[in-house]
């Protein structure tokens, strides 16, 4: 499991076209996730509740979300929770 950076070395690559981490550049992930990340100027942190997709379910848990850019899966594959709100507003 990978979280934040972590999570985004996890794949395929990482794109930084606007410089935001130094010079403008893409490097290789270690390719263990079928994603891409490209980095973006704005940082966005948000209060979410999520669930697992599971109609099991194993109720609602309580997190925060850090976006720096775009994580986009490249391919086939599911979310491992899915967000049911922002910030204390019904997502969707």
């Amino acid at each position: 499991m990978g979280i934040c950076g972590g999570y985004q070395i996890l794949g395929q690559e990482v794109r930084d076209p606007l410089g935001v981490e130094g010079d403008p550049r893409i490097e290789p992930g270690l390719n263990l996730l079928p994603v891409v990340t490209t980095m973006a100027g704005a940082k966005t942190t948000t209060q979410v509740e999520a669930r697992v997709p599971d109609p099991r379910g194993c109720g609602v848990l309580s997190a925060y979300e850090i976006h720096m850019g775009v994580t986009a899966a490249q391919g086939e594959g599911q979310p491992a929770f899915e967000i049911v709100s922002r910030n204390g507003r019904p997502s969707r």
